[in-house]
């Protein structure tokens, strides 16, 4: 009636039931009067367009859902604008409305974390900052993000690239750690405690222990009867055994620290083993277990290494023998030497058993 002409787009049923779409475009043509006198319509069948286009839009949809579903942060930045596009924790977490707003009170996302020397911050585009840390994908960055209560919140950020629009872009992810730092920092003081609380004990216990591992010493070399002077041996070498073990304890701390070191010295290795086989025969008799001992000729009386890493290792290894072994057993401890030369000897400690 306006004589006007009409474009739009229209939806039928075919005859099966199935749903198809016209573009329309109908021109009204005019007499001499201008008036309309009939009408002519110009028609396109778009049904696949239109059902692309509805497929898109859901596509859309979807991977919107899944972007601002995210519960880590999530942002998407190009090479020249920074952060162009950003879910929805970013501005729960940065407490900005929209990008809009975003962009108009911040320059560069790092001023939003403390600085931090290990990172470029300053004098830098925002996409630069990001692409600092694509180049080093392989590290764990930490950004630290003081809220207006002084509290700390600790992300670490991640960055891939990909290509958006024939345009290179980063996609980079910050993970809240901050229960897990949290967590950290006190694992770390825990430990630091428990070492502490170690390395008291084992002095408090070792100054009486090597009291008694002295005076036993004096008993044994005292004009005692044989009876005595044995039974003094035994406490010296339970004595000694027992401050052994409070050493592995304290090793153990060390070894937890990182802190463990080689202590190299020179010593006997056939006063060594033989003092280590002279304890552990006495328990391998208690259970009837037939212990052979075994040393190559052609060990060297003399030898540098460590030699309480060495007893442990040993002690270790025929205390699980004596373990595992049941009564009338048997255990080989064996020493031999592979090669040797003027400087160096390589020198192999085995022991089999009967047991599991």
């Amino acid at each position: 009636k306006d004589k006007k002409i009409w474009h739009g787009t229209l939806s039928n049923l075919k005859k099966n039931g199935e749903s198809y779409y016209i573009n329309m475009t109908i021109v009204p043509l005019l007499d001499r009067n201008q008036e309309i006198k009939e009408y002519m319509a110009l028609s396109e069948d778009v049904t696949q367009e239109v059902i692309f286009k509805k497929e898109l839009t859901s596509q859309k949809e979807r991977i919107n859902t899944i972007f601002n579903a995210q519960e880590n942060i999530v942002v998407i930045v190009d090479e020249e604008n920074g952060i162009v596009d950003a879910n929805r924790r970013f501005f729960e977490v940065f407490e900005f409305s929209d990008l809009k707003d975003y962009k108009k009170s911040v320059k560069n996302i790092s001023s939003l974390f403390k600085y931090n020397e290990e990172y470029i911050s300053e004098n830098i585009s925002e996409s630069d900052w990001f692409k600092q840390f694509f180049q080093t994908s392989d590290h764990l960055h930490k950004l630290i993000k003081v809220d207006n209560n002084a509290d700390e919140q600790i992300f670490s950020i991640h960055c891939r690239s990909a290509i958006l629009d024939d345009k290179i872009h980063y996609l980079c992810t910050f993970i809240d750690i901050t229960e897990l730092e949290n967590a950290r920092k006190k694992a770390e003081i825990a430990q630091k405690a428990k070492s502490t609380f170690l390395a008291n004990m084992s002095h408090e216990i070792r100054t009486p222990l090597n009291a008694i591992i002295g005076f036993s010493d004096i008993l044994c070399e005292s004009n005692i009867n044989n009876e005595d002077k044995e039974n003094a041996k035994i406490i010296s070498k339970s004595a000694k055994s027992l401050l052994h073990i409070i050493n592995d304890v304290l090793d153990i701390s060390k070894m937890e620290n990182g802190k463990l070191e080689v202590e190299l010295s020179e010593f006997s290795l056939f006063d060594l083993t033989e003092n280590i086989v002279e304890l552990f025969s006495i328990n391998a008799n208690d259970k009837n277990i037939k212990f052979v001992y075994s040393v190559d000729p052609k060990l060297p009386h003399l030898i540098i290494s460590d030699s309480t890493r060495l007893q442990q290792v040993i002690s270790n290894l025929l205390s699980n023998a004596i373990k595992f072994t049941s009564e009338y057993g048997k255990i080989y401890f064996k020493i031999e030497v592979l090669n040797q030369n003027n400087e160096t000897a390589k020198i192999r400690f085995s022991v089999k058993d009967s047991g599991i």
